[in-house]
């Protein structure tokens, strides 16, 4: 028999199973064992934090410095809470009205970082007239 709960360490899941069939004789505090399920964020939530910060960073620029800053695709490496991240921006479009560039973060592990974290970015451009 399985069940689940939510417990006050740091919002870890625990999971409660049954040891055997015949625990129906153990005394109650016997009769189960709890199993730390995730005791930590998980590794896509760690990358969000990295990807809500370079997606702030790039945003913060004009059209003109994105485009010249990403002539060619840009691949970093970051720090955050002691890891180390990789950074991907690359210039999806460059039209008459807009920029739109893309922000990956992953954390180079296999097979985890195959679908990276990802962000898209449109700047409009402005426009005279």
């Amino acid at each position: 028999m399985f069940g689940s709960s939510r417990n006050d360490l740091s919002g870890a899941e625990i999971a409660f199973c049954r040891l055997r069939d015949s625990d129906d004789d153990l005394p109650p505090a016997h009769s189960s064992r709890a199993i730390v399920v995730s005791r930590t964020m998980t590794r896509r939530d760690e990358w969000q934090k990295v990807l809500d910060s370079e997606v702030k960073r790039w945003s913060a620029m004009s059209c003109d410095q994105l485009v010249s800053e990403l002539n060619e695709m840009q691949d970093y490496e970051v720090e955050f809470d002691s890891k180390k991240y990789q950074v991907e921006v690359e210039l999806l479009e460059n039209t008459e009205q807009y920029v739109q560039i893309v922000v990956a973060v992953d954390d180079g592990s296999l097979p985890a970082s195959i679908s990276p974290l990802c962000h898209s970015i449109v700047r409009q451009k402005e426009t005279l007239g």
